[in-house]
């Protein structure tokens, strides 16, 4: 951070000939130098937007891996539930075709009594 120098005379006197009076002009130039904030020159604030930018993007990447890591095992589940409702449609449909088989025989070993 770079400090700046105020020159007290310079700046009551330039304050005076723009027609503040002289108390008033003190009074500022007073306040001015009271402040020990220090200002920031362009470099200090591109070296700080740089640091900026360099941890945005390694929070950027690590928000990303995370993610991937997340979907992959999103994916991972949905994988093993679509098999599970494979296996399970399969078992029903096992099902519904052994019920077909004996509801055929049924209505064929009927058949043959009636017609013996």
């Amino acid at each position: 951070m770079a400090t700046y120098t105020l020159d007290t005379h310079a700046t009551i006197k330039q304050l005076e000939d723009a027609g503040m009076d002289s108390r008033q002009a003190e009074a500022v130039v007073a306040a001015i130098s009271r402040s020990d904030a220090e200002l920031a020159t362009k470099a200090d604030l591109k070296t700080e937007i740089a640091a900026s930018k360099a941890e945005l993007k390694t929070e950027i990447a690590a928000v990303k891996a995370e993610l991937k890591t997340e979907i992959a095992a999103v994916k991972a589940e949905l994988k093993q539930d679509i098999a599970d409702l494979k296996a399970n449609m399969l078992k029903v449909a096992m099902g519904v075709a052994i019920a077909i088989i004996l509801a055929n025989a049924t209505m064929t070993i009927a058949l043959i009594r009636f017609l013996s």
